[in-house]
């Protein structure tokens, strides 16, 4: 049996179509990695986000804590001067 042109041709008249679809595959493959990094920096900045909010509330809750035992101390101080005023001095307030 004798070759002909066409079939020493044949191979390379296949390559395009093969070149096409492994281009294809690249695309593909290189778009889904792309979705998969954006998902994975999505969601590591979420966790950034929600880790800041829970540190920031617990920052203003330490604060509020911080306040309120001052004006505790606050307090307790003015009712401890007032009364050892009144106690040693005899000073009498009317409140």
């Amino acid at each position: 049996m004798s070759v002909t042109a066409t079939d020493v041709y044949d191979d390379v008249l296949k390559a395009p179509n093969t070149y096409r679809q492994q281009r294809r595959s690249v695309f593909t493959l290189y778009v889904l990695s792309i979705l998969v990094m954006v998902a994975l920096f999505d969601w590591l900045l979420n966790k950034q986000y929600q880790q800041e909010i829970k540190a920031a509330e617990s920052r203003i809750t330490a604060r509020a804590n911080v306040v309120t035992e001052w004006a505790k101390g606050i307090f307790a101080l003015k009712w401890t001067s007032s009364f050892w005023a009144n106690r040693n001095i005899g000073v009498t307030r009317d409140i």
